[in-house]
């Protein structure tokens, strides 16, 4: 096998990215999808996660249609914290939860990460809380929370206000905030990250 194309790993400054609602907006195309489908007389789902059956049974079959995954566009606040990790000089691994609706989701995330972030490592799982890195950028409160219990010394940023855990900022306390607290993490020796 040839590993002449594997990036080097830096294991102590590793900085975890999720896609959906973080890199890529996720809600909006699917949103916009979904009220296509609406009928007259019925009344859209307030809540995109926790949704009547027959609507979840509408974004699923959304969601398997080719091309849905592949393209999704950017989110801006997950950008503006992946640059100021690339700026510091984290190595930028991509961890996303492998869709429900198939392979062929697997595959387009695949794809939209080889074209938006190539030089990035691509993680597709079922269990992010296995996951090492010094941070971890993710919309979705209960993966951040299960993250963080397994990695004690972890950064969590979110885009939601909160204050649930010490090692959590969120992207509302302001960018400068967000950037000190990355170059704190960073800059942490090895030993007293992993440990």
């Amino acid at each position: 096998m040839d590993f002449s194309n594997t990036p080097p790993l830096d294991a102590g400054h590793i900085a975890l990215f999720d896609m959906d609602e973080t890199l890529v907006d996720f809600q909006g195309p699917l949103r916009d999808r979904l009220l296509l489908t609406q009928g007259p007389e019925e009344v859209f789902p307030s809540n995109l996660w926790d949704m009547p059956d027959h609507w979840y049974q509408r974004a699923q079959a959304i969601k398997r249609e080719p091309g849905f995954w592949r393209n999704l566009p950017r989110l801006q606040w997950g950008w503006d914290v992946l640059n100021i990790c690339q700026e510091i000089g984290y190595d930028i691994h991509i961890l996303t939860k492998g869709p429900t609706t198939g392979p062929q989701a697997w595959a387009e995330k695949v794809e939209w990460v080889r074209e938006h972030l190539p030089s990035a490592t691509l993680h597709i799982t079922d269990d992010k809380r296995i996951a090492y890195g010094r941070v971890f950028v993710d919309d979705y409160w209960p993966f951040m929370e299960l993250w963080l219990r397994h990695r004690p010394r972890g950064l969590g940023i979110v885009n939601y206000e909160s204050s649930k855990h010490e090692n959590l900022v969120s992207i509302h306390d302001g960018m400068d905030v967000v950037r000190e607290r990355l170059q704190e993490a960073f800059d942490m020796p090895l030993r007293d990250a992993i440990l």
